[in-house]
């Protein structure tokens, strides 16, 4: 049996390879081709920069369609040579057959996890696709229980922030107090402050108190240090459930984070839901099936997925569908109709 999956992975990181291969190529071809003016602009390496940019984001599109047309034509090969017959006979069940594809597809995922969270953001990918779109900057501005924050050099390694100031709101978000701190330093789980100046609105009053030394608790400012992720869809997966936590909290409204973490699973899980979508035409099409047929039916299934998985991503930014369904939606529609599919061929 270790033989068997041997050679069904063989074929299909062969035909895998191949398909990723061709469609990046043509891809590729097709980014150069619509980044030539960099080279009178930038010069060849703002061209060559702009190519490696794309990159991880056409690997993430092509990635499941390869899967499909891979497991498509690896079916259709042991079909026609009878090799699956023989080992159906040899008492292979099918669950068996699809072993070797499954492991394949997880490798392939880990792959693509790295891809999207580690080279993506590494070459600047994730700027091109941001829902959420921040400028980095030595100050930065957060909104944290109804407290607004502003937070001038805030340096990890050391543990300091130079300036910060609260704006604190009643429930009328009428500003009532102002703290405007100097030289901050997180020591112990305790900030602690060389000057403190306090602002207090009352009615028509307004009262003002200095402190030289002040001591405030770690909750009271919160991520002071984590940076803002630009796109949580292109950041590993602590970081965006991190963020969202974070968000949480603060009473932020993290929808565009769960969306992005609910992407990120979505794109794994669309990985194994190719290889159901792809049995009808394969494993379960018999050798009667016209191959070019099912290579054809493959191709514009893949970009159909791809297709609706844009419209949902749009359904989203327009305040249609929530999070959740529009990150998965895609995938539902394709399970249904992969097993719809497959009813029809096994009845």
């Amino acid at each position: 049996m270790k033989r068997i999956n041997l050679y069904i992975a063989k074929e299909f990181f062969v035909f895998f390879g191949s398909c990723v291969f061709s469609l990046i190529t043509i891809a590729l071809t097709f980014v150069a081709l619509a980044e030539l003016d960099k080279i009178d602009t930038g010069g060849w390496s703002l061209f060559f920069q702009s190519i490696l940019t794309g990159f991880p984001l056409l690997v993430e599109i092509v990635t499941p369609i390869s899967i499909l047309l891979a497991t498509v034509l690896t079916y259709i090969t042991l079909s026609k040579s009878s090799e699956i017959v023989a080992m159906m006979a040899a008492g292979v069940s099918l669950v068996q057959l699809l072993k070797p594809i499954s492991a394949c597809c997880i490798i392939i995922s880990v792959f693509i996890y790295l891809n999207q969270s580690y080279l993506a953001p590494k070459l600047g990918s994730d700027t091109l696709m941001s829902i959420i779109q921040t400028t980095p900057n030595a100050s930065k501005w957060r909104l944290y229980q109804d407290n607004l924050f502003y937070i001038y050099q805030a340096k990890k390694t050391n543990q300091t922030v130079e300036k910060a100031k609260i704006f604190k709101f009643d429930p009328k978000n009428h500003l009532k107090e102002i703290l405007q701190i100097k030289k901050l330093t997180l020591q112990d789980g305790q900030w602690k402050s060389e000057f403190t100046s306090k602002i207090v609105f009352d009615d028509m009053d307004i009262d003002q108190k200095t402190f030289n030394q002040s001591e405030y608790s770690n909750d009271q400012f919160p991520v002071v240090f984590e940076k803002e992720l630009i796109n949580p869809k292109y950041a590993p997966f602590q970081e965006v459930i991190t963020q969202i936590l974070n968000k949480k909290r603060g009473g932020i409204d993290d929808s565009g984070d769960v969306f992005a973490l609910c992407q990120k699973i979505a794109l794994i899980i669309s990985l194994f839901i190719m290889i159901i979508l792809a049995l009808p035409f394969s494993l379960f099409a018999g050798k009667s099936f016209n191959t070019r047929t099912g290579i054809v039916l493959a191709v514009i299934l893949g970009f159909a997925y791809w297709l609706l998985d844009q419209i949902f991503m749009t359904l989203f930014r327009a305040d249609i569908l929530i999070a959740e369904l529009a990150a998965f939606g895609a995938n539902m529609v394709f399970l249904g109709i992969a097993l719809i599919l497959i009813y029809g061929r096994w009845s």
